[in-house]
């Protein structure tokens, strides 16, 4: 039995039908085209608050979903990717923010999210975030210190904006 629990994507089932299926991905050398061959899905998924470690169903319905959003794609294809439009995306923006909104911790429900934001040797990562600013800025500057050669940005986010220091 999952402990997922669907909720709208585009392409497959519970698929808004003014969205259709994504586009199949034909390659870097090929310009998409709105005609183009359409297929697979982009799911979301996510994880209700009834749902325990231990198994049992005891928890309430109505209360904040798990900090986890499975994101499944099906492709008609061999290449793993889809070209989706801008509806398309705008459709699966919405359905993360609402989770999103939905799943944040309490400390960060309706404030702001800290985290470092770092780039070595063309690679990138993103620490997991706090509410505390200073505690992410002490661990900033010590990271700063300790790697001089590594770019570090302090990143803030809000509900509705993201401000960054280089």
């Amino acid at each position: 039995m999952s402990i997922y629990a669907s909720i709208e994507g585009i392409g497959g089932d519970g698929d808004p039908e003014h969205l259709g299926a994504p586009w199949q991905y034909a390659g870097s050398h090929i310009l998409p085209a709105e005609d183009g061959p359409r297929g697979g899905s982009i799911g979301l998924a996510l994880i209700p608050s009834h749902i325990t470690r231990d198994g049992r169903d005891d928890q309430p319905e109505d209360g904040a979903p798990w900090p986890w959003l499975r994101l499944h794609l099906v492709v008609d294809t061999n290449d793993p990717a889809v070209l989706i439009n801008p509806a398309q995306a705008r459709h699966l923006a919405e359905q993360q923010h609402t989770w999103a909104d939905q799943a944040d911790p309490p400390e960060f429900a309706g404030g702001q999210h800290w985290w470092i934001d770092c780039q070595r040797g063309g690679a990138r990562w993103g620490g997991p975030g706090s509410s505390d600013r200073d505690a992410v800025v002490a661990r900033l500057a010590e990271l700063r210190a300790a790697h001089p050669d590594t770019v570090y940005r302090l990143v803030c986010e809000t509900t509705r904006s993201t401000v960054e220091d280089e």
